[in-house]
């Protein structure tokens, strides 16, 4: 049944299309059900503190599909393994030279589904989950920047 309560979010992506006058369609990605990956890139780097990665995996609850810890969506820890570091290795590069100094990047299976460079959430997950502060390292980071060089 369309827009029954198996399907949360219907009105929500339905209503979106006449009110802003374009519509964001994504192909499904196979394991995207798990959930997906929040990893911080500061400077085209994996953001780490305290040898921690400010990286997390959030995965859906209920009947939402979508993973956003604002859509109820839990986050749990995420081992960075090869493939996360692969994807980092890959775009941190361009990623600094388009100007994105702190980005969250949004990983299913492999695949780089979004960058969220204008606000990357997740920093309280990703605090609580490492009892780590990752805010003090974006800080220094951007105290460097802003300190002229000598």
């Amino acid at each position: 049944m369309i827009g029954g309560p198996e399907e949360t979010d219907l009105a929500q992506m339905t209503e979106a299309v006449p009110q802003d006058g374009y519509a964001i369609i994504q192909e499904f990605i196979d394991g995207s059900r798990d959930g997906d990956a929040r990893i911080f890139l500061l400077e085209g780097r994996l953001l780490e503190r305290d040898g921690r990665p400010a990286a997390l995996r959030r995965v859906p609850t209920g009947n939402d599909p979508r993973a956003n810890i604002s859509t109820g969506g839990r986050s749990v820890p995420l081992e960075v393994g090869e493939a996360e570091l692969g994807i980092v290795e890959a775009i941190g590069d361009k990623l600094v030279a388009d100007g994105m100094f702190f980005v969250g990047i949004d990983v299913i299976d492999s695949t780089v589904v979004e960058i969220n460079a204008e606000s990357p959430g997740g920093f309280q997950s990703v605090e609580r989950l490492y009892d780590i502060d990752i805010a003090e390292t974006v800080i220094e980071a951007l105290e460097r920047r802003a300190t002229p060089a000598s």
